[in-house]
C-alpha cells in the first residue's frame, strides 16, 4: 500500500479520534506499530525487488538456454552431415584402393622376377638348343 492511499484508507485505531488525547503508553505503541509497519513496508520492497530481479535473471537465462539448446541442435545437424560426407569418402577411398590393390597384383604378375628370367633362359635354350642337337644328332648318325 502506498502513502497516498493510506491516508485515503481507514485509521488504524477506529475507536480513537485524532482529536482526543491518548494516554502517552498509548502513543508510544503507536509509533512502534508505525515503525514495525514501516520496517515491513521496506522489507516488503526490498522482497518486490529481488523478486523483479530474479524474474529478469530467470528470463534472461530461459533465452541463453533455449539460444544454447538451438546452436546444439544446429552442431549436431552439422556433425551428422559431416559423418555423413566422411563416410562416403571413406567408401570411396576403400574402393579406390582396393582397385589401386589389384592393379598392383597384375602389375607384379608381369614383373619380371630372377626366377622367371631363370626359367625364360632355360625355355629359350632348350628351344635353340633342341633343333640344334637334332641337325648334330643327324649328322653324327
Amino acid at each position: 500500500m502506498n502513502p497516498p492511499a493510506m491516508a485515503q484508507s481507514a485509521p488504524l485505531f477506529p475507536n480513537l479520534n485524532p482529536g482526543t488525547s491518548r494516554p502517552p503508553a498509548l502513543l508510544a505503541s503507536d509509533m512502534e506499530l508505525q515503525k514495525m509497519l514501516i520496517d515491513e513496508r521496506m522489507r516488503c520492497e526490498n522482497h518486490k525487488t529481488n523478486y523483479q530481479t530474479l524474474k529478469a535473471e530467470h528470463t534472461r537465462l530461459q533465452g541463453e538456454y533455449t539460444r544454447a539448446q538451438e546452436e546444439l541442435k544446429r552442431l549436431l545437424s552439422d556433425k551428422q552431415g559431416i559423418q555423413s560426407k566422411n563416410q562416403l569418402l571413406l567408401a570411396e577411398l576403400q574402393g579406390e584402393l582396393l582397385d589401386k590393390t589389384r592393379e598392383l597384383e597384375e602389375l607384379r604378375m608381369q614383373v619380371l622376377t630372377p626366377q622367371k628370367l631363370e626359367l625364360w633362359r632355360a625355355q629359350i635354350q632348350q628351344e635353340l638348343e633342341g633343333p640344334v642337337r637334332e641337325r648334330f644328332n643327324k649328322l653324327e648318325e
